[in-house]
């Protein structure tokens, strides 16, 4: 056995670790660029306090003076107020986040319930399933008024279940030791 080709349990755990936080890291990025996009007004640059909440200066805090107050009542020489920010990039990110979560969310799990639908109702005796919960067995009975099925999981060992509880189809084709336990039986 060449212990240089297999990799270390360490690495494994290295790759597996990744591989869960990929859309974690994917969900966070979104969240980074709409949050940047939001809170950010045209014109201004981008400093990392603008992350941590709105920044304050002198020209933000009023100290109550009435020396500093601009005039107002001439209508001289006071500047307009400042723009509103455009809300063209705050939809097109919204936009981009559902095309985003329809695609590589909604969209597949949909057409998996669809097909996990379609498989319990072509279900039909002697088939071989796998269960939601592990077990393998053959379909030896229906019984519809409780949307149930009767599986055998070993000679004479039959159990109930719901219809919905299949996960997959094991397939139809005997094997060796099902002849064997079927000429047993005859």
């Amino acid at each position: 056995m060449n212990m240089a080709n297999q990799p270390t349990s360490n690495a494994q755990s290295r790759r597996s670790h990744i591989h869960r936080n990929s859309s974690g890291i994917i969900a966070r990025g979104l969240v980074i660029v709409v949050l940047l996009l939001t809170n950010v007004p045209t014109g201004t640059a981008m400093t990392p306090t603008l992350l941590t909440g709105p920044v304050l200066n002198q020209a933000n805090i009023s100290t109550g003076s009435s020396a500093d107050a601009p005039a107002t009542a001439s209508g001289e020489g006071t500047a307009p107020g400042p723009q509103q920010p455009s809300q063209v990039p705050f939809l097109i990110m919204m936009v981009a986040i559902f095309a985003f979560f329809y695609l590589f969310i909604i969209r597949p799990q949909n057409k998996q319930q669809k097909e996990h639908e379609r498989l319990v109702k072509e279900l039909k005796k002697g088939d071989q399933i796998v269960t939601q919960g592990g077990l393998f067995g053959r379909i030896s009975d229906f019984d519809d008024s409780n949307e149930a099925i009767v599986v055998e999981v070993a000679k004479g060992v039959r159990i109930k279940m719901l219809r919905s509880q299949v996960a997959r189809m094991q397939g139809t084709q005997s094997t060796e030791n099902d002849k064997k336990a079927a000429k047993g039986r005859s």
